[in-house]
């Protein structure tokens, strides 16, 4: 690379940069965010019986004095947040799915560990009572949605890349309009909305629960384009910003907002599983939200717009050799799976969709599938893999999303059934779980050797590229965030599923 490359790559760098926020900056914005997060958290506690998880508040004897004490953790806590996004480039919504995995990091770390060791017992760390815990874990995801998103309103950015919720020209119109196909599209393909919003929704109205759904649509659309209003990643990163956006929807409002206008807000583990039909339907809503908002956008821009960039990005994918490449990757991680699928029996299963019970045509049928997601997985991420980390992050985040949309939807709607998305039908099929986890890992992982070495990668060293270019960075950096939420949920599911059936 010669020494004007290299120079105009170091200004590139400086230019897009996120802009590092002073120390004492950040500890008094994350303070204040946490604050406001734990304010929020307490109000919901209000409406709660004791929790053991809160045994701060009991210790002191006085409600005001825990209240106070319950505040000052949560600046505390905040003001660790603010530290560890100084150096993020990280737009609205990467920022609040940041602050869900920290609270979920402090539920662990606080109610599970410090506090029982505080009080002289041990760490809390069994299924159990994990479960008798799980108001606590409600409430801190919440503590971490509620203190993202305040950190987005106090930093106030000075440079591009850090969080701001400035749209884009166009970027509510999309939103919205993908809001309302996408909630279509989910109550039209699969005969249900997201039962628990929906149904209240339909009830204040008088109308059924899929046109509640679809009356809803905006909102979901709008709060989408709020938090990413930025639309330069590919359609891959937009499906699992839109699973991770779903599963903050049914935080918000089938586990709280539907209890407290019915009344009772127990963030029970019983009422997580009665509410779990509404999981899959809204995971799905967010993915269809987001990859409708990102192909109304691209389209209109690409319309309407002058600016050639728009159509510079409709690039070739690779042609047959990264097609193989993917077949290869697919078939990598199908064998993988395939290793549980044996010991759950789940072959048979997916036999029947070639009309047969035979372990070995499970396999082949089995094999094919998984090659075919591989293609789709390549076509997807091929410019938004970046290095293994964030490589294995989209293959979990891909692997959970098929076993959602795949084994819970689309394969019991193949063998003649509705979709399984109740507590109890979901239990059966948590092996299938872990065999789609372990596919979209060794997919992923298997795609980046591939690519690394026959692929995009040396295309970028044989022409010099920095891999270091600043809206590729700002893409990659979105990785870390989405992908600690999809282990959050990963962790949640098993949870609540657990002994129903």
């Amino acid at each position: 690379m010669s020494a004007a490359t290299r120079s105009t790559a170091r200004m590139a760098r400086a230019a897009t940069a996120p802009e590092i926020q002073p120390r004492g900056q950040a500890l008094l914005t994350g303070g204040l965010a946490g604050m406001a997060g734990g304010l929020v958290f307490g109000a919901a506690l209000t409406e709660l019986a004791p929790l053991p998880s809160m045994a701060l508040l009991m210790v002191t004897g006085s409600a005001a004095l825990g209240f106070l004490l319950h505040m000052l953790v949560g600046g505390v806590l905040g003001s660790g947040f603010g530290l560890l996004l100084r150096w993020r480039r990280a737009g609205p919504g990467e920022t609040v799915a940041y602050g869900v995995a920290y609270g979920a990091l402090w539920w662990y770390a606080g109610p599970l560990t410090l506090m029982p060791i505080l009080l002289g017992v041990d760490p809390a760390w069994g299924l159990q009572v994990a479960q008798e815990q799980f108001a606590g874990l409600v409430g801190h995801l919440l503590w971490g949605g509620v203190t993202g998103l305040a950190v987005v309103l106090l930093r106030r950015p000075a440079r591009p890349g850090l969080p701001s919720f400035r749209l884009g020209e166009g970027r509510l119109a999309s939103g919205m309009l993908a809001g309302v196909a996408g909630a279509w599209l989910v109550a039209a393909l699969f005969g249900t909305g997201p039962t628990g919003i929906a149904a209240l929704t339909g009830r204040a109205l008088g109308v059924g629960p899929v046109l509640a759904a679809t009356l809803l649509g905006p909102l979901v659309g709008l709060g989408y384009a709020l938090l990413f209003p930025r639309t330069t990643s590919g359609t891959g990163v937009a499906i699992i910003r839109g699973q991770v956006y779903g599963f903050l929807w049914w935080i918000a409002a089938d586990l709280t907002l539907v209890p407290l206008l019915g009344g009772e807000l127990t963030w029970s583990i019983d009422a997580a599983r009665t509410a779990f039909g509404a999981l899959p339907g809204f995971l799905l809503l967010g993915v269809a939200v987001a990859t409708l908002d990102r192909w109304v956008h691209a389209t209109s821009r690409l319309l309407f717009s002058d600016d050639v960039r728009e159509v510079s990005q409709l690039r070739a994918r690779g042609g047959l050799p990264a097609v193989a490449r993917d077949m290869a990757a697919g078939s990598a991680g199908g064998l993988l799976f395939t290793l549980a699928m044996h010991q759950t029996g789940y072959l048979a299963t997916v036999a029947r969709l070639a009309g047969s019970d035979s372990e070995l045509a499970g396999f082949a049928v089995h094999l094919v599938i998984s090659t075919a997601i591989g293609v789709t997985f390549g076509q997807l991420f091929r410019d938004d893999h970046g290095d293994l980390g964030s490589s294995l992050g989209w293959g979990l985040a891909y692997g959970f999303l098929w076993w959602n949309l795949g084994a819970l939807t689309l394969l019991p709607m193949l063998l003649g059934g509705p979709p399984q998305w109740a507590a109890g039908e979901a239990a059966g099929a948590f092996g299938s779980l872990i065999g789609h986890l372990a596919y979209g890992l060794g997919l992923s992982a298997a795609f980046h050797a591939l690519e690394t070495r026959l692929g995009t990668g040396r295309i970028r060293r044989a022409l010099g590229e920095d891999r270091t270019d600043g809206a590729r960075a700002a893409v990659v950096a979105t990785a870390p965030a989405l992908s600690a939420v999809t282990l959050v949920i990963v962790l949640v599911v098993p949870m609540v599923l657990a002994g129903t059936r």
